[in-house]
């Protein structure tokens, strides 16, 4: 190989890297990237991507696999009856209160879950 189809190499790899990062979207711990599709965050406000990237987060948490692996099925826009979400923790005390949020169903390997999140999308509790 000669010197300039070294230095042509080096440069496809940096490129290529650099486009990973801006198509990946993830922490960049090192610990989990998830990739969220154009076509999935198409039209969404901030706070529903981010009701629905937190969700996914923390669905990828509580089933050991990757957010790429997880689907949006849908988001609502709803209005939670307690200032839990409608989702009481064990040992938790809920207060009547209306709370505008959302709902999201996500999908893994076809089973769906449910998360309420709050209407900034920054609280998320797991429903079913």
């Amino acid at each position: 190989m000669s010197h300039k189809h070294n230095i042509m190499v080096s440069v496809l790899i940096v490129v290529i890297a650099i486009i990973s990062l801006v198509i990946w979207k993830g922490d960049f711990t090192g610990t989990r990237f998830s990739f969220m599709g154009d076509s999935e965050v198409a039209g969404m406000s901030e706070p529903v991507k981010e009701a629905v990237s937190n969700s996914k987060s923390d669905l990828s948490k509580m089933v050991g696999v990757s957010t790429g692996t997880i689907k949006l099925v849908s988001t609502a826009e709803k209005t939670w009856s307690t200032d839990c979400l409608d989702v009481a923790i064990q040992g938790e005390i809920c207060s009547p209160k209306e709370i505008p949020g959302l709902e999201v169903v996500l999908s893994v390997y076809g089973k769906n879950y449910t998360y309420h999140t709050n209407a900034d999308g920054k609280t998320v509790r797991f429903f079913e």
